[in-house]
């Protein structure tokens, strides 16, 4: 977390986070956490996260994040 708080905008460290929290079971965090990051670096950058992120939630379809741009409209 360390990371995390260090560089925010840095993807690699959200992954070690989100990355943990699946291998730990914890779903809900690591969706939580996806979806946090994902907003952040939409309103900062304009960018969605990579697609390495990404696939690592596609193991659970049910929880996976949106495709594209999921209805948001950056501004």
């Amino acid at each position: 977390m360390a990371g995390v708080r260090a560089e925010p905008l840095r993807e690699s460290a959200h992954r070690a986070v989100v990355s943990v929290h699946l291998a730990e079971g914890n779903l809900h965090e690591a969706i939580r956490h996806y979806h946090a990051f994902r907003r952040m670096v939409l309103d900062e950058l304009g960018v969605e996260p990579s697609p390495r992120f990404t696939h690592l939630l596609s193991a659970f379809p049910s929880l996976s994040p949106p495709a594209g741009d999921g209805g948001v409209t950056p501004g």
